[in-house]
């Protein structure tokens, strides 16, 4: 078996192998949508043993470990952290075939340099070794960003989020770490604290919001801030209950007074859908004028309603560019879809794919080299690892289509630049 230190491990064939060594191996990696800790990067906090690393607020890891019988004490819990290792070690060989336990492998023989399996047995070693090796190094999170190799990461941000600590990272001048916006509280305007929440955003911006045009004055400040620490993206998650509902500024407003009234459990769902396209339609405007991306992220069931929802955007000229992620393949289909629209909205709605996407499957929908980069969703400072991983599944996919004839080996190294770097760099305005 090779190790797991070997830069062909996963590759599968010469032509593979020969792909991610000559043409993607050295490219800068671009995340365009994480959800780590800011703050423990702009002060280096130091990190002290592989559960901090591994397990703080992961939760792909933590669903694996619920999956395989692991107690919640063990996971959220209040056990210790070598007692939480102790568990993820257990379960790590029933997850054999899964991205994870490659990751977790990799990662601890290219930082830690050991090589031993992660299991039960081996257990108090690697916890020993690797403490030891992060206490002599002083490592701390922002000096594991480094070691992984990333040069670009996007961040999930609140609205009301502080946002200095943007700037302390920016200052180090070796990574660019900036914001994502996501103002998703502000769709949910029917849920009990909204008027607390939009009293907080009034502090913050100085505006008073009281009806629609001094909310999206509100908004406007807030994106503004944003804007002033290198945001360029903004994420949305339709989850449930949204049905497309032609939207009008007279009757937003009116659904807005009624929520700072205290009604907010009157609004119905048509007035909730009405809003949500307004909302839409007003950040769709912001995004588009600010060359920002938009992250579109829904489930299965609204794909009618979200096909809808943006080529009305469309047609009222407020589509940004829309990066779209989904519970299934329908992404890839609407991606086809939309090209055959009366509007043509294709060249501004884009597949974007993450860690447990297959690529194949986009592939027979969707043109994949105009795939924009890749989302590693991570709680965890292994970003490198994840975008190794997935590169060279890049590269088997491709690489084998060269072996079978199917393609040239030219085009197969232009869509796996593309796909890898260079149109995340190119969307984003990345040099």
């Amino acid at each position: 078996m090779k190790s797991f230190s070997d830069i062909d491990l996963f590759l599968t064939t010469p032509t593979a192998a020969r792909l991610y060594r000559e043409h993607v191996a050295a490219l800068p990696i671009i995340d365009v949508h994480s959800n780590l800790d800011v703050t423990a990067i702009a002060e280096n906090r130091a990190i002290t043993n592989l559960t901090e690393l591994w397990l703080y607020g992961d939760r792909d890891k933590a669903e694996l470990m619920r999956v395989c019988g692991v107690d919640e004490h063990f996971i959220t819990g209040n056990a210790s952290d070598y007692e939480k290792f102790r568990e993820l070690c257990r379960i790590m060989p029933m997850l054999i075939g899964n991205k994870q336990y490659a990751a977790c492998h990799t990662e601890l023989c290219r930082y830690f340099k050991c090589e031993l399996t992660i299991n039960s047995d081996n257990c108090e070693t690697i916890w020993r070794e690797t403490s030891q090796r992060l206490a002599n190094n002083r490592i701390g999170a922002y000096d594991y960003l480094k070691m992984s190799g990333a040069k670009v990461i996007f961040v999930t941000s609140s609205p009301i989020d502080d946002l200095k600590t943007f700037d302390t990272v920016r200052s180090r001048g070796e990574i660019l770490i900036a914001p994502i916006f996501c103002p998703d509280r502000c769709f949910d305007i029917d849920k009990k604290g909204i008027r607390d929440y939009f009293a907080e955003i009034g502090k913050l911006t100085s505006v008073d919001i009281c009806d629609y045009k001094s909310f999206c004055q509100a908004y406007t400040v807030l994106m503004d801030r944003f804007g002033a620490v290198g945001c360029k993206v903004a994420y949305h998650r339709i989850d449930t209950g949204y049905s497309f509902v032609k939207p009008d500024l007279h009757h937003a407003d009116l659904i807005l007074k009624k929520a700072l009234s205290g009604k907010g459990t009157e609004i119905t769902g048509e007035e909730l859908s009405l809003w949500q396209t307004q909302l839409l339609r007003f950040f769709g405007i912001e995004y588009a004028k600010r060359g920002w991306i938009m992250e579109l992220e829904y489930r299965s069931y609204s794909h009618t309603e979200i096909s809808a929802s943006l080529t009305y955007l469309s047609s009222q000229n407020a589509l940004p560019t829309v990066i779209i992620y989904s519970d299934d393949t329908r992404a890839s289909e609407m991606c086809r879809k939309l090209c055959h629209t009366e509007h043509n909205i294709s060249t501004k709605v884009l597949q974007g794919i993450g860690f447990t996407d297959n690529l194949e499957d986009i592939a027979a929908k969707t043109a994949i080299g105009s795939v924009l980069g890749f989302r590693s969703e991570a709680y965890g400072y292994n970003i490198g690892i994840m975008h190794e991983l997935w590169r060279k599944e890049v590269c088997n996919l491709l690489g084998g289509w060269v072996d079978k004839g199917i393609c040239f080996e030219d085009a197969a190294v232009e869509a796996i630049r593309a796909i890898c770097y260079q149109n995340a760099a190119t969307y984003l305005e990345i040099n």
